[in-house]
């Protein structure tokens, strides 16, 4: 809801309660019926000397000036009568003129309306994660197990969550702030389950092989951060020990979030397979053939591995990603057959740099792996756009035209045009306006205001710069004088 600043008038719309003398003078003053008059027009008010009188239906006002009114009347006494304006001349008039101030009026009015807004939103699809993580015996060299179990850790505990913010326009196509009752929009809420590469109570070939250890998590999927410490009790409760069996790792964990996918149509899941070796075991040998104590990738290795990861993310029924991370101890041609498991998976953790499409944490320890995660996550994510229309109450305010009607007089009465000043006050300081005679005439006048029309005026106008003074100002008060002799405005 919106609201600007509203500005009081005063206008021509309620009776005056007093007589107040108009100008000095020597000798007697009279109102009568319709005789003749001067110094106003109409059929009533007479200007002659230094008393006041008024004859018609017995009402009389003395002082030491005459009688005038806004309103003329034909032998009956004026109701429309002056009143003070406080106990004072209002804004400066010349002590010897008394005058009416009429009541307020608004020119800034406050308007309720409803309208249709349109919102918008890219709202982030859930997502599942599935680490298998290597806990060959290699693992505990070099801090590499104690740095995965902290990362990993750092991860879960936190809420890497992707929030989606409503943008709205109005009808204009204009923004516009969401509207308090508008729901927040869905969030992408993180899921995640954790495998090893030696699964508790599996034992040892086949079924490290074939992957049927591996396709049941450790601690089953759930969102983060409630997940958080099953995931570090496992981690707490596991260690390294024996090989390498990645087919068996990668072969259970693509299985996993292929399942997971056709039992959560339009819901995604990624494999994140981290190691810090070659493969070894379930028919691949990390042993050179020269029989050296380097370890070296079996030439069977991407044969076997890849079509793995292709066949789960190429699958018509689902689109499984699978993401590799390389820590220390992954040999160059490590590196290179992770690269052919991610691109075969459709991962890529260093897009625009061919060939390095591993997470390669080699280096940087914990906080590496950490990061590696949280892109992984940002990588997997997709949005979809949501939208809603909603109907909204707000209040307008609408700067009215600087006029003024003047009000309907009585039967027996006519309108004395020649007898109405206008004066406007911006905190207090006051500035007269002088009557010009038609809207043409604003042009060459200082200030002003004129009839809507000259011969049978409805309402007072105030001429355009004028008008964006008073609509302009914080402080101003406009009034309405009746009662005086028209003051011509000041020409240029």
């Amino acid at each position: 809801m919106f609201r600007r600043r509203a500005l009081i008038v005063i206008s021509a719309a309620a009776a005056v309660s007093s007589t107040i003398a108009c100008s000095s003078g020597s000798g007697s003053d009279r109102a009568s019926g319709s005789s003749t008059s001067t110094g106003g027009s109409g059929s009533g008010a007479s200007v002659n000397g230094s008393g006041a009188s008024a004859s018609g239906a017995g009402a009389s006002a003395s002082g030491s000036g005459a009688s005038g009114s806004f309103f003329a009347t034909d032998g009956a006494v004026n109701p429309y009568r002056m009143r003070d304006a406080g106990g004072g001349l209002p804004l400066g008039l010349d002590s010897a003129c008394g005058a009416a101030v009429l009541e307020p009026e608004a020119i800034m009015k406050d308007t309720t309306v409803e309208q249709k807004i349109d919102c918008t939103a890219s709202v982030p699809e859930p997502i599942a994660i599935y680490i298998v993580l290597d806990n060959s015996a290699s693992m505990k060299d070099d801090d590499k197990w104690t740095n995965s179990v902290a990362a990993i850790n750092r991860f879960v505990q936190s809420t890497p969550t992707q929030t989606a913010v409503w943008k709205c326009v109005g009808e204009d196509g204009k923004a516009v702030t969401p509207p308090s009752s508008l729901a927040a929009p869905p969030a992408g809420d993180l899921s995640v389950a954790i495998q090893y590469f030696h699964p508790k109570n599996v034992g040892s070939s086949p079924n490290e092989c074939d992957g049927s250890g591996h396709s049941t998590p450790a601690v089953a999927l759930g969102a983060l951060p409630a997940v958080a410490s099953s995931i570090a009790s496992s981690l707490l409760g596991t260690g390294p020990t024996g090989k390498t069996p990645t087919v068996g790792a990668l072969t259970g964990g693509t299985k996993y979030c292929s399942d997971y996918e056709a039992a959560n149509p339009g819901k995604k899941c990624a494999v994140v397979l981290v190691t810090d070796g070659q493969p070894n075991g379930c028919g691949l040998s990390s042993q050179c053939a020269d029989g050296g104590g380097n370890e070296c990738v079996d030439p069977k290795s991407a044969s076997i591995l890849t079509p793995i990861a292709a066949h789960a993310h190429d699958d018509p029924m689902h689109s499984v990603v699978t993401f590799t991370v390389g820590m220390s101890g992954v040999t160059p041609d490590g590196f290179k057959l992770l690269d052919a498991i991610a691109v075969a998976g459709g991962s890529d953790c260093t897009p625009g740099e061919a060939g390095h499409e591993t997470c390669n944490v080699t280096s940087s320890g914990q906080d590496g792996l950490l990061a590696a995660l949280d892109t992984i996550r940002k990588s997997v994510q997709v949005t979809s756009t949501s939208s809603q229309s909603v109907t909204t109450t707000s209040t307008v305010t609408t700067t009215l035209a600087c006029e003024w009607s003047i009000p309907k007089p009585s039967d027996g009465q006519t309108f004395d045009k020649n007898l109405v000043n206008i004066e406007y006050s911006i905190a207090g300081s006051s500035t007269p306006l002088g009557n010009v005679a038609t809207a043409a005439d604003c042009a060459t006048s200082t200030g002003g205001w004129y009839y809507d029309d000259p011969v049978s005026p409805e309402k007072i106008m105030v001429c355009p710069d004028t008008c964006n003074a008073i609509q302009g100002a914080a402080d101003v008060k406009v009034q309405v004088l009746v009662g005086c002799s028209t003051v011509p405005a000041v020409i240029r």
